[in-house]
């Protein structure tokens, strides 16, 4: 469901920035803009700020840069929807695991018709806990509640379909040049088919004239800032042009290699550039525009916010990603949420249970009525009595099916469960049939793999029990069983690896391993052996 405000907060190398929406996508109006520059920036300070500009702070967006979230591409085969939501949960679940850190994500499928590749393209969203939730915890500890987190670069192409009119037949790059990074997004026909984050921004700009000037960092910068406004002396901004043109070719290389890696993400090999939109502070750099349109060969020009009422404090241009924020809130269809899965599920619940009590109260409401009506009009007092009766009846049935509904949920969450285990279980069985074909020492001989499979109340317990013999001729047999172990102990998804060796005989020890995903088999009610199935190996 749209809603008519929407609140971002974007915090940015130098300030850190506010607006408060209100509206409809492509017809939004700026009821504040707030800017912080001093002092304390933090998301606390600005829910305070905004606390005392009156704007609501219920349903904050909070964007995040590229040090706290990052982007990637997946190539998927074309599958049906509900198995390519299992496979991209299997697969965070596999990127979590390697990264050895809290993640939350989000994916969207990318609509590119003019691909040449077969396969589905997704764009992935990975947001670091340790980063983020920090800062949402900071707002939500101020009495806000943040409804969702949102990637800056996808907040500037936010940006651009707001001033987007009908089906524009043009392929844009859009640049935000910040202070300490870039975003680039690159947009088909209003269509988002790319997006990355590039360390490339306004400090590197202020090192480069820093080391070409012999001047300090903060002196370069305040020469940079000068050169925005055009307030620099002229001989000055004469000595500066060496660095502004290495700063300029680093700019060009940034967008051409974007362009090219969009290009293998997207596998469309012919794809030509209509125009390229910059913003941001950096963008404000004399003579930029003239320089990226000789590099580019394409158009070149700055772009600001379109949205009535927009920001004025600073470089209009800088305001174009915290009003994408505010924008993605208001289409979420059309946006990346890497708000953490129990925080999702918490606002989820939240909004379900808001729905419920405003259908309590419209349904408790409706009763009062009935029954003033019937308390004045004694005459209608048996009618009354038959309306509550039918109110009564009425919701008893809608308990039932509220019930009955609660029950298919959970059986089709049970199923889909179950359908992940199994998906699971495939790859385990398959890492460890790998690892034994090409970590088995030489010493050991392998007779056979027999899979253990045993469900008990609907919890499944896995194993697989290798077979073989060691050689012992060197008394050695134990130790080559022992590094056979390890190696397996190593696999990723292994927890248990139980080994059990027997007495030599003609040279050899006979051994089983029985390895599993699975700490503890489940409770039993019966000795009943279930599942059971041997294959040879």
């Amino acid at each position: 469901m749209l809603s008519l405000n929407a609140v971002a907060i974007e915090e940015g190398l130098y300030a850190t920035r506010a607006v408060w929406l209100r509206g409809s996508p492509g017809n939004l109006h700026v009821e504040k803009a707030i800017r912080l520059t001093e002092g304390d920036r933090s998301p606390r300070a600005m829910v305070e700020k905004l606390r005392l500009e009156k704007v609501p702070v219920r349903g904050v967006t909070l964007g995040v840069n590229g040090l706290s979230a990052t982007l990637r591409y997946n190539l998927i085969p074309p599958v049906p929807d509900w198995r390519l939501e299992l496979i991209m949960k299997y697969e965070t679940e596999e990127m979590v695991e390697k990264s050895g850190e809290p993640l939350s994500s989000d994916w969207r499928q990318l609509d590119i018709p003019e691909s040449t590749a077969d396969d589905l393209i997704l764009l992935v969203g990975l947001g670091k806990d340790n980063l983020v939730q920090p800062k949402i915890d900071e707002i939500e500890e101020s009495k806000a509640r943040v409804a969702g987190v949102t990637p800056h670069a996808i907040g500037l192409f936010h940006s651009y379909r707001q001033g987007i009119k009908g089906v524009p037949r043009e392929t844009v790059v859009l640049a935000d040049l910040g202070g300490k990074e870039s975003h680039i997004v690159i947009a088909a026909d209003g269509r988002l088919i790319f997006a990355r984050t590039v360390s490339f921004g306004g400090t590197q700009v202020d090192s480069t004239m820093a080391s070409t000037l012999d001047l300090p960092d903060e002196k370069a910068r305040q020469f940079k800032e000068k050169l925005g406004t055009g307030t620099l002396p002229d001989h000055l901004e004469q000595s500066v042009q060496p660095a502004l043109r290495s700063v300029f070719g680093q700019l060009n290389s940034m967008i051409g290699s974007s362009i090219t890696f969009c290009k293998a993400q997207t596998k469309i090999p012919e794809l030509q550039v209509d125009r390229v939109l910059l913003c941001g502070g950096t963008s404000a750099l004399p003579g930029l525009t003239e320089y990226l349109e000789s590099g580019l060969g394409v158009a070149v020009e700055l772009f600001a916010p379109a949205v009535d009422n927009p920001p004025t404090e600073g470089l209009t241009q800088e305001w174009n990603v915290v009003v994408g924020l505010a924008a993605a809130h208001l289409d979420p269809k059309c946006s990346l949420d890497l708000l953490a899965a129990p925080a999702k599920e918490k606002r989820e619940f939240r909004e379900r249970t808001v729905f419920l009590y405003a259908s309590a109260a419209v349904l408790v409401f409706a009763l009062l009525i009935k029954f003033v009506a019937g308390f004045v009009a004694s005459s209608a007092t048996s009618a009354l009595a038959e309306d509550l009766a039918d109110h009564t009846q009425q919701v008893n049935g809608w308990t039932n099916e509220f019930r009955s509904a609660k029950s298919q949920n959970d059986r089709i969450e049970a199923q889909i469960e179950r359908s992940v285990r199994e998906v699971f279980n495939t790859s385990f069985a398959a890492r460890i049939q790998e690892a034994l074909r090409t970590k088995t020492p030489r010493s050991i001989a392998l007779t056979g793999v027999e899979t253990v499979r045993e469900e008990v109340d609907g919890s499944v317990y896995l194993a697989l029990e290798i077979m073989g013999t060691s050689d012992n001729s060197d008394r050695r047999g134990i130790e080559y069983v022992s590094e056979l172990e390890a190696e397996l102990a190593r696999i990723p998804g292994v927890v248990v690896v139980k080994p059990d060796v027997e007495d030599p005989e003609d040279g050899v020890r006979p051994f089983r391993l029985m390895v599993s995903p699975d700490a503890e088999k489940p409770e039993k009610k019966s000795s009943r052996p279930k599942g059971r199935s041997r294959r040879g190996g």
